[in-house]
Formats: C-alpha cells, structure tokens, sequence
C-alpha cells in the first residue's frame, strides 16, 4: 500500500510519517484479519446500523479515486495532507489521516458538506480508543 501511496502521492510527500509508515507495514494485516467498527457510529447512522469499517486495499485505493478533489480541496483549506484510511460501510463518507503530521490525526470525511472533522488526535489513539472488533 505504501508503493501506491508513493505513486499516487497527491500532495508530493517527500517521506511519510513513521507512524503512517509502520501502520501499513506491520499492522494493518491485524485490520484486514478481523472486522472492526467504530465505537461511536456517525451522527447520521440508525441506530439499527453499524459503522464497520473496511481497511482494505481495494477499499482505500477507490477513496483515493473517488473523493480525490474532496481531499485536494479539503486539505488545501485546511492546511493538511489528507490521505484515506478506511471506508464506512454502506456510507459514502470516510476516514483519513492527516500525513501532514507526525502524530497522525484521524478525521472523518463528510461527504454532504464536503469537510473533514476530527475524529481523533493521533493514529494511536483513532486504534485503541475508536473502534471496536467485531468478538
């Protein structure tokens, strides 16, 4: 994944952060494994509906595609690099991370009004705090 996200490279990182690094390089085998949702579902959600979430390849690489103007422009305006994380099931919004950033900050992409808010203050904290996996 982090080839791609060489080659892609919308905003012409010259390096990554470690942490977005070693996320794609050691861990994110352990998110494609097993399911995973996010703790807290979007205020959008019904209550009968999950918000799991798809780590994959495929998934990201389609966000990439799909929402790339969303992401140019947000990141432009708010003064970050956005790049995906995951997709929410059954929603056209998402998630990202802002490689502007050692520590990673995780926001939530909101496809009706075209920003992202912070879902959580770094990658490490989105990880052990956010979401849950499916037992």
């Amino acid at each position: 994944m982090l080839k791609y996200f060489n080659a892609k490279n919308p905003h012409g990182i010259s390096e990554f952060p470690e942490r977005f690094k070693h996320f794609y390089e050691s861990e994110i085998e352990n998110y494609l494994q097993f399911d995973y949702k996010l703790e807290e579902a979007p205020y959008f959600f019904p209550e009968y509906q999950e918000p799991w979430l798809d780590f994959s390849e495929k998934s990201v690489k389609y966000l990439m595609e799909a929402h790339e103007e969303m992401i140019t422009t947000g990141s432009k305006k708010d003064g970050r690099k956005y790049i995906p994380l995951a997709s929410i099931e059954d929603t056209i919004d998402f998630l990202v991370v802002d490689v502007n950033n050692e520590l990673c900050p995780v926001y939530f992409g909101d496809c009706e009004d075209g920003g992202f808010n912070i879902e959580s203050k770094s990658l490490d904290d989105f990880l052990k705090h956010s979401i849950i996996k499916d037992e």
